[in-house]
């Protein structure tokens, strides 16, 4: 079992219609060629988990790479685990869109996404590195100046 994070940086406008299309696709690819994993998409900022078979994960990753949606992308953390972190988990999103910083809905979800952050069991370096990546964007923070 093997695992790698990433981050990138959407050089478009994703629209929610977008963000649906990158869950519905990448869920279905991923079911079948055995991934797991989480893509947070915040801002701007994707923050991406993958975890199956060593090959498999570096080729879509590859793939990834490739795909215009995504931009300077960085690997977090990679490397070998004994067990899969986010074997129930997909994509979360939390956009402001049209809504300001103080709309309820934008603050609900960083507040459900924050709790789940602190809730989530962390025993790999990429889980690790993952949740406080989504963390560090949400709280508004430059991650990719560390």
């Amino acid at each position: 079992m093997y695992e790698l994070a990433y981050s990138s940086k959407t050089p478009t406008n994703l629209t929610q219609v977008d963000l649906s299309a990158i869950q519905n696709i990448s869920g279905e690819t991923n079911l079948i060629l055995g991934i797991t994993g989480c893509l947070f998409f915040h801002e701007g900022d994707f923050v991406g988990i993958l975890e199956g078979n060593e090959k498999t994960v570096k080729k879509l990753f590859a793939k990834i790479r490739g795909d215009h949606r995504h931009d300077q992308i960085a690997v977090l953390a990679k490397g070998p685990i004994e067990k899969r972190q986010f074997s129930q988990w997909n994509m979360m999103s939390c956009t402001k869109g049209e809504r300001t910083p103080d709309n309820a809905y934008y603050n609900l979800s960083v507040w459900n996404i924050l709790s789940l952050s602190e809730l989530t069991e962390k025993n790999t370096h990429g889980s690790q590195i993952f949740w406080s990546t989504v963390e560090e964007s949400l709280q508004g923070i430059n991650f990719r100046t560390r």
